[in-house]
């Protein structure tokens, strides 16, 4: 997977509005009302097609930065699970660390996340390999559609629970997610 983190915020939309990739996703993390949730919305030709949720549990054991991760991963699972994927796809993501954290071996807080993306990437190349995949940022909250949707289901993961088990991928569906101690120490 290649990553591209634009300079600034204008360049970053510029990249946004230029992008043609055929297939695109939109990840995004959220907190609200004490929850910690994660989407990612799958487009196909400018057209919605799917989206996955998952709840994360209390914002006392998970952080939005392991929300972040986990959406690109929901990504992932969702470009997994369709037929024929080919040609350029973008998953755009609007936290840079959770962006710069895919290309760290080292450990990290919530490396397991990150694992777990190298773990759905390579299955996505063995399935779809002559797609093209590049996790590129986008700013958030600046009016790009799909970012704005992926936010909007974060929070509804937060607030009202997971997807159906179906539209998650199995590694999270009955997997009970270990508590951040970042989250805690907060």
């Amino acid at each position: 997977m290649a990553v591209s983190i634009r300079s600034s915020k204008d360049e970053a939309l510029e990249a946004e509005e230029k992008d043609e990739a055929r297939w695109k996703v939109y990840s995004d993390g959220s907190g609200i009302d004490g929850k910690i949730g994660a989407s990612a919305v799958l487009y196909r030709d400018g057209q919605e097609i799917r989206v996955s949720r998952l709840q994360l549990g209390a914002d006392t054991d998970h952080t939005v930065y392991e929300a972040e991760g986990i959406g690109i991963s929901l990504g992932l699972g969702l470009l997994w699970a369709e037929r024929c994927v080919e040609g350029d796809v973008t998953i755009a993501v609007d936290s840079q660390p959770a962006i710069k954290a895919t290309t760290n071996r080292r450990p990290t807080p919530s490396h397991y996340i990150w694992d777990d993306i190298h773990v759905h990437a390579a299955a996505v190349r063995r399935k779809h390999p002559e797609a093209r995949i590049t996790i590129r940022w986008t700013p958030g909250h600046r009016d790009v559609l799909g970012n704005e949707r992926a936010d909007e289901e974060a929070k509804k993961a937060a607030q009202e629970g997971s997807s159906r088990p179906g539209a998650i991928p199995p590694i999270y569906r009955n997997r009970v997610l270990p508590v951040s101690r970042s989250a805690r120490k907060q």
